[in-house]
C-alpha cells in the first residue's frame, strides 16, 4: 500500500469514474491536478464520457456528520430546483477537488442530466507528487 502523501506535493490524482448501474461497466480513468476546481472536472467528466454539455449537474458529498451536500452551479437552476435542494446546494465555482478527496479510496457522486439522472461515481485511486496534464488513461467501453 502506498503510503500517503503530504498536502502539499499532492500535485496528481488518479481518478475512476463509473457510470453507475451501467451493464457492461462504463468507466475511464483519468488524471487531474489535485486543485483543480470543480466547474473544470465537471469538464472533465463531459470529454472523458462523451458527454456534451447541455444539461445541468451536480457533484453529490456525503457528509456523514452532515448529510449530503450538493456542489454546482446555481445560476442556471429555477426556483423549484433550488426549494427541493433545500438549501443545500453550495456554489460549486472556487472548491477544488482535493477539499473533498482527501485519502485514496475516498469518492464523490457527479449527477448530470437531472432528468435521466446519469450518476457517476468518482473515485480517487491514487495520488502523484507530480504534474501532469489531465488525460485519460484508460478506460471500458
Amino acid at each position: 500500500m502506498q503510503a500517503e502523501l503530504p498536502r502539499g506535493q499532492r500535485e496528481v490524482f488518479q481518478i475512476k469514474m463509473l457510470l453507475e448501474g451501467s451493464k457492461p461497466p462504463i468507466w475511464r480513468r483519468v488524471l487531474i491536478p489535485a486543485n483543480l476546481r470543480l466547474p473544470d472536472l465537471h469538464g472533465v467528466v463531459q470529454l472523458a464520457m462523451g458527454w456534451h454539455d447541455a444539461h445541468l449537474y451536480h457533484f453529490i458529498v456525503d457528509l456523514r456528520s452532515e448529510g449530503l451536500r450538493l456542489y454546482g452551479d446555481p445560476y442556471p437552476l429555477d426556483i423549484d430546483l433550488m426549494q427541493q435542494a433545500e438549501g443545500r446546494l453550495i456554489n460549486d465555482l472556487n472548491v477544488p477537488i482535493d477539499h473533498l478527496l482527501v485519502s485514496r479510496k475516498d469518492w464523490i457522486r457527479y449527477e448530470y442530466d437531472f432528468g435521466d439522472g446519469w450518476i457517476h461515481r468518482l473515485t480517487l485511486e491514487e495520488i502523484h507528487a507530480r504534474n501532469i496534464c489531465p488525460k485519460i488513461i484508460t478506460q471500458h467501453l
